[in-house]
């Protein structure tokens, strides 16, 4: 017989059936990048795998119980008795009749229905699918204590702003030195937590390389229902000390690019939420008129003397101090500004910033040296057209609400295509125009640049952008 007992985090198997536990040990081990580094791997004392079920303790993470199931049957060829450890809260009234302000899109609707219907999941909404809506409704309808996490200051004072509209009650934060807790609460995971410390044996506190929660908030960890934002993230272990210690039983973690890490990271984030169970992509959210819709303009830049470089000098001389390529950003960004439209240039270094801001007039800038109020302000600034080119930091890779881009230059290179779809997701909100122009660099000055360069253009492509070799 073979029983599985489902907790809130974790479940575990028991069976008598032999060397079950030993293969579902193997099918949920999952090879570590960089494993050839790790001395104990190079002596054979690791497999150099993560492993997500124990053969020894028959336990796993509760969000890939449909897989394990899967596999019991796989083996065994019965369904295994499922029993559940937990109560499950009956749902009462939603906190209002309908969301203030705005009628859920029929997507946005399905979401929240799977999200209710199996307690835990992802979804994965292309930037501007309205991922702060469906989350909204999904509150809406539990009606329950909740906590929201998110690493963002200018994503937490947003977000808790518009659920507060969308549900017409208190919305608390905790972070950017607030701490307003409320029923529901938008909380910056590196504020809840800290490093766990011990004492050595003359007594003397030493710092581990493990987060606990603070003891102001583990309170919160007791809220049913948790909502991890831009989940892709899930790497930071201090959003995993919050997600190993909630006891959250409805679960819903949001991102575009949920599952572009690699394979070990995914299955974390599977395991504490559950699979993907609505997926609304880029070139649908186009296809409905909600998104604008992208050109993307490749601009050729040779930088000298830096052909064999290492990346970090590349980067260097090649990105934020290459003469041919600020120019060339200054020129597409002037031309455009003089046509009225609002452009968007997103960087990666505060001296990029510095840089840009030299050499174009009437540009301002949103960088994380900035107090969040400075920040607001110039967002706001930006969104009413009373600005209109401003440079941007990373700051703004994730969730935040920029309507009206007519032009997006994404001056930071890289190869993460994580960033690159946010970056881009940033300008994709409708404009007036319904067009929104997007331009990035084809650096052949430098072999790294030049494949991060290639990387990013096939990316576009695969997204079913249009691509244009200036």
């Amino acid at each position: 017989m073979v029983r599985i007992l489902v907790d809130i985090a974790n479940s575990k198997v028991t069976t008598d059936v032999p060397d079950l536990l030993l293969a579902l040990d193997e099918a949920f081990a999952y090879d570590v990048i960089g494993r050839e580094f790790v001395d104990s791997y190079k002596r054979h004392f690791w497999d150099g795998k993560s492993h997500m079920f124990s053969r020894l303790t028959g336990k796993f993470p509760s969000g890939l119980l449909t897989r394990v199931i899967d596999k019991i049957i796989e083996f065994t060829g019965k369904m295994p008795v499922v029993e559940y450890m937990y109560a499950i809260p009956v749902l009462g009234e939603p906190i209002c009749e309908s969301l203030h302000g705005v009628i859920p899109r029929d997507y946005q609707v399905d979401a929240v229905a799977a999200l209710l219907k199996y307690r835990r999941g992802i979804i994965a909404a292309a930037t501007n699918a309205g991922k702060t809506e469906a989350m909204a409704d999904f509150l809406r309808k539990l009606n329950m204590d909740a906590i929201i996490m998110l690493h963002r200051q200018v994503l937490m004072h947003q977000t808790a702003e518009r659920l507060s509209n969308r549900l017409q009650v208190p919305v608390g934060v905790v972070g950017d030195g607030i701490v307003k807790p409320e029923s529901i609460t938008v909380v910056m995971y590196q504020s809840v937590v800290e490093p766990a410390v011990s004492k050595d044996t003359k007594g003397r506190i030493k710092k581990k390389k493990t987060w606990r929660v603070k003891d102001e908030f583990k309170s919160l960890l007791n809220a049913p229902v948790l909502c991890f934002d831009e989940c892709h993230n899930v790497s930071d272990d201090r959003a995993k000390t919050i997600l190993k210690k909630s006891n959250a039983i409805y679960r819903g973690a949001f991102s575009g690019t949920p599952l572009m890490n690699d394979e070990v990271t995914n299955m974390q984030l599977i395991g504490y939420f559950g699979d993907v169970l609505f997926t609304i992509s880029n070139d649908e959210l186009i296809q409905r008129g909600v998104s604008s819709v992208p050109t993307c303009r490749i601009i050729r830049v040779d930088t000298p003397n830096i052909l064999s470089s290492k990346y970090d000098i590349a980067y260097s001389r090649g990105i934020v101090n290459s003469k041919e390529r600020n120019e060339a950003i200054r020129e597409i960004a002037s031309r455009h500004a003089s046509l009225g439209e609002s452009v968007l240039i997103i960087t990666k270094e505060i001296q990029h910033i510095h840089n840009l801001r030299q050499l174009i007039p009437g540009a301002d800038y949103v960088h994380g040296s900035l107090d969040s109020r400075q920040r607001r302000d110039r967002l706001e600034a930006f969104r009413q057209g009373n600005l209109k080119t401003l440079i941007a930091s990373t700051i703004l890779d994730e969730g935040v609400d920029i309507a009206n881009i007519g032009v997006l230059i994404l001056a930071a290179g890289g190869r993460s295509g994580i960033r690159l779809l946010q970056r881009i997701g940033r300008g994709l909100r409708a404009s007036e125009s319904m067009r929104l122009v997007v331009y990035d660099f084809m650096d052949v000055g430098n072999w790294y640049l030049l494949e991060h360069s290639r990387i990013r253009i096939g990316l576009m492509k695969n997204e079913g952008f249009e691509v244009k070799l200036a």
